[in-house]
Formats: C-alpha cells, structure tokens, sequence
C-alpha cells in the first residue's frame, strides 16, 4: 500500500494494485477492520488516485461478509465526497439487521438521504426499528413504501410483518398495523402469528386476541382451533359474555351442512364450555355442543359430553342438561360423577321425570359405570310398567325434594300418588 501510495497516478493499468487482493491478505494475516482501515486512509491521503481502487472494495468485502470493515470502507468514501453504490449500504443494512445490530441499521440509514432509500431499505428499517421497540417508526416507513403491484410479491418479508405486529399486540395496536400490512401485501407465517397470539393474549386481554385473529384473516394467514381456544380461555377469565357470543357466531359461520370454517376439536369445545360457565350462558353452551356434533360425524367423545352436561347444569338448564344425559350419555353408558349425578337427579324431579329420577338414583345406589350402566338403564325402564316401578320412581322423587329442603314438592309428589290408589 506504501508503494503504490508513493507511485504515480499515470503508471500503466497493470502496475495498479489490486486493493480486493491486498486488503483479503490484511485481513488473513490478522489485521483488524480498523486496522485496515487505517491503511487505506493513509494510502488514498498520499496518493488520491487509489480512491477508484477503494470505491471497488464494497462488493468484495459484502461478498466476504466483512461487515466492519464495509462499514468503515464507506465511512472513507463519504470522507472523499465519493458515494458508493446504494446496494453496498442495502448489503450493510442487511448484515447488520442479521447481527441484530438494531441500530447499525438506523446508524447505516441516516448517512443517506431519505429519498434515496429503497424498498428493500425500508422493508429493513422497519423491522430493525420493531426490533427496537419503535412502533411508530415502523409503521412510518411502511407508510414511505407504495403498494405492490397486483400479482407482485409484498416488499416486506414475512419475518418483517412478525415483528411488526408482535410489537403491535404488546402495545395494542393490532388494527393499526394490519391496515399498513394489508396495504403492502404482507402475509406473515401461520405459525409465528399463531405464537404471537398465545404469548401475548393472556397479558393483553380478549381485546388483542381478537385483533390478532381478525389480522390472521385480512392478511391471508388464518389461524385455526389452537388460537381460537387461548381466546376462548382468554374470555373465560375476562368473564366476557359479548366477546363469547361475538366467537361462537364466527365458528357458526359455514355453509348449510357443511362443517365450520374453524373445526371445533376437543380441545377447543372444552375450553367453550369453560367459558360458558364463567359467563353463565345456557345457550351458547347448546351451540358449542352442536357445532362439536358436526366435526367429529356426530358421534362425541364422552368427555366432550360430560362437559356439556355439566355446563348446562352449572348454568342452570335443567331440561337441556337432562336431554343430554338421556339422549346421548345414557345410551352409550357414558355416566356423570357423583356431583353431576345428584344435581341431575334433582332437575329430573323437578321436571317430573321420574324414570330419569330413578336411573341416575339406581346408578348412585349401585355405584356402576360404563357397561353397568347401561344394565341399570334397563332394568329401570323394564320395571317402570309395574305397580313396585311406578312406587319406586314416586319414593325416588320425594327423596330428591327433601334432600333439597323442598317440603312443598315432595308433599306433592306424595299427594299424587296417593291419589293413584
């Protein structure tokens, strides 16, 4: 470098230095960016014709992934009043945003005019200043970037758009993010926005839940079950009526027949039917069970109807608790616990529904399950014809009502079947 400092200026092309090469051998030698950045100041000073040879450097060193001493290079250059070329500063940006040197990247963009930035750099900008918390900022250069042209691929990768809106959700700003998305085509990956649903709901309430799921739909990465369960358990701990029948409307949303456009698992109607309970809402706990019918071809696990039976019963529905137990539980030999039985036992009475009555009294006394439920099934039903039957369920139903206290009804009960002789 000091001789070719020192040579002059209009020496034959083959007696110029090959900086690319000089400065790969500084750098194996174990010169640091610093270091050879020293040297070349000192050359370009003595001999301001290598300044062509230097402005050459940028692509060499991108191509080596030399990120400091880049830097630095271009450093010398602005010194000189020589730009390099703007792909070697988008190549810094890039580097740096993949060492998550955050504000390396501001650093690296405010040496530029703001109109010379390209696409590419602001894509880089906002998701650097996302990274750093910058939500604002962000958003400001999605806000420079137009829009796509139709059928063109989004100028903002899918990671970019991530970050974006997970900082959005931590500031509850969803909305306003999906709309700068939306606008540039960006779609980020099922799976991280899925991520950024369960991270971040629990901590900021149904309200960014929500938004979350409505951004997976304009932004043409819909979530499934998994995500609409956390908001399901999100609302339940809200105790969020509106924000329960506002989910269960969407998942009835589906074509005559046809199954739910979100499929509503196991997992997803257990964590309905929770929700259901904390808000006290029969009815919806009736649509869970419905739309849970339709994805598994109407054939329902028995922990699935279990919970709806309790549902139902905790939200004071006595009929339709009953109608399940009698219609779907009983028949597969699926029988409650202990709790849920008694509580069963008791609306039976009350609707006068003494066959039930005696079934789930039989069932306490025996303390059968599974298949021996269903034996207790029949010989309740097979001795409801006779006289001892008919004395049985009535004896049943005056137990019922005063285990509750309910004095008037079970001297109802009574009167009735002394009036039958």
């Amino acid at each position: 470098l000091a001789t070719s400092a020192s040579a002059d200026a209009d020496a034959p092309a083959q007696m110029r230095l090959d900086l690319a090469v000089v400065v790969d051998a500084m750098r194996k030698l174990g010169s640091s960016p610093a270091d050879v950045a020293a040297e070349l100041r000192a050359a370009v000073a003595g001999n301001p014709a290598m300044l062509a040879g230097v402005a050459a450097l940028p692509a060499a060193l991108l191509r080596d992934d030399a990120v400091e001493l880049l830097d630095a290079v271009l450093a010398l250059l602005e010194e000189s009043g020589r730009m390099a070329d703007i792909a070697a500063y988008a190549g810094l940006m890039a580097a740096q945003l993949r060492r998550r040197d955050f504000l390396g990247v501001a650093t690296t963009a405010a040496r530029l005019p703001s109109e010379a930035l390209t696409l590419r750099m602001r894509a880089i900008l906002a998701a650097a200043a996302s990274q750093r918390g910058r939500l604002d900022e962000a958003l400001g250069h999605l806000r420079h970037m137009p829009e796509p042209a139709e059928g063109a691929k989004s100028p903002l990768p899918p990671s970019a758009a991530s970050q974006v809106l997970t900082l959005a959700a931590r500031e509850q700003r969803v909305p306003a993010a999906t709309q700068e998305l939306e606008r540039l085509c960006a779609r980020p990956e099922t799976k991280h926005l899925e991520e950024i649903l369960i991270t971040e709901a629990r901590q900021q309430g149904p309200t960014t839940c929500r938004d979350l799921l409505d951004a997976g739909v304009r932004l043409g990465a819909p979530l499934g079950p998994r995500a609409h369960q956390v908001l399901a358990n999100v609302l339940a701990a809200a105790e969020d009526l509106e924000g329960l029948q506002a989910l269960c409307q969407e998942l009835q949303q589906a074509e005559a027949g046809a199954p739910s456009r979100v499929p509503v698992t196991e997992p997803l109607a257990m964590a309905l039917f929770d929700a259901c309970r904390a808000v006290k809402a029969g009815d919806l706990a009736a649509t869970v069970l419905d739309l849970a019918r339709a994805n598994c071809a109407g054939a329902l696990s028995g922990k699935v109807l279990t919970a709806a039976c309790s549902t139902l019963t905790a939200c004071e529905e006595a009929e339709a608790a009953c109608d399940v137990f009698e219609r779907d539980m009983l028949p597969r030999g699926v029988w409650p616990d202990s709790a849920l039985s008694s509580t069963l036992q008791k609306f039976a009475a009350q609707l006068e529904r003494p066959e039930l009555a005696q079934r789930l009294a039989d069932h306490s006394t025996t303390g059968s399950r599974g298949g021996g439920g269903g034996g207790v099934a029949g010989s309740g039903g097979s001795g409801g014809g006779g006289s001892g039957g008919e004395l049985q369920r009535h004896a049943t139903m005056i137990k019922t009502h005063a285990k509750e206290r309910n004095l008037s009804a079970a001297a109802a009960v009574f009167q009735r079947l002394r009036e039958s002789g």
